[in-house]
């Protein structure tokens, strides 16, 4: 396994005993493989387009790989009617922000890494503005929206666009950092 361990799987799937633990690498083995194959990437274009110093494979996709081994686990048998969806939605929304288009450009993947790093603001104000509201908030929302929406409509921007991509994402990060600690003050 490239990013889980039997240790963490274990953990999220509540396995208190060892006599299963190469079952549960198997399927651990098959869950990464089958996200790398899904989002048509491999470990290494994940870490370098995705990842960060403190952690290399972001968090969704552990999640929806552990989702898939607890899946596994539980459900040994061929889907039927009754577990067909198991995984399903949640699994889509972890997985859908790192996916490479069939024929995606490197334009694409760099516009699919700005989009995921103004949604990780999204997600940190989520966490840490939870109750609160007030105008400033409500703009940051309201740009992060804006630009994620509209860059999502482009297809494979040209090194100008990036540009202005990049600087768009630097200045929204950097205003979110700055209400965080405003409000933290």
């Amino acid at each position: 396994m490239k990013w889980l361990t039997i240790e963490y799987i274990k953990l999220h799937s509540r396995i208190d005993y060892d006599c299963e633990d190469a079952v549960l690498e198997l399927y651990g083995n098959s869950a990464e493989q089958t996200i790398m194959e899904l989002i048509r990437r491999d470990y290494d274009d994940i870490v370098e387009n995705f990842g960060t110093d403190k952690q290399p494979i972001p968090a969704d996709l552990i999640h929806a790989a552990l989702m898939l081994v607890d899946a596994s686990y539980q459900y040994r048998t061929p889907v039927s009617s009754q577990n067909i969806y198991i995984v399903g939605y949640a699994f889509d929304m972890k997985i859908k922000p790192y996916m490479r288009l069939a024929g995606g450009s490197v334009g694409d993947d760099m516009r699919n890494k700005y989009v995921y790093r103004l949604l990780q603001q999204k997600q940190l104000l989520d966490y840490k503005c939870e109750g609160v509201e007030d105008d400033t908030l409500t703009g940051l929302y309201s740009q992060i929206d804006t630009y994620t929406k509209k860059w999502m409509k482009i297809k494979d921007p040209g090194a100008q666009i990036l540009a202005d991509m990049k600087a768009q994402t630097e200045r929204i990060e950097h205003e979110v950092e700055e209400y965080l600690n405003h409000i933290n003050a």
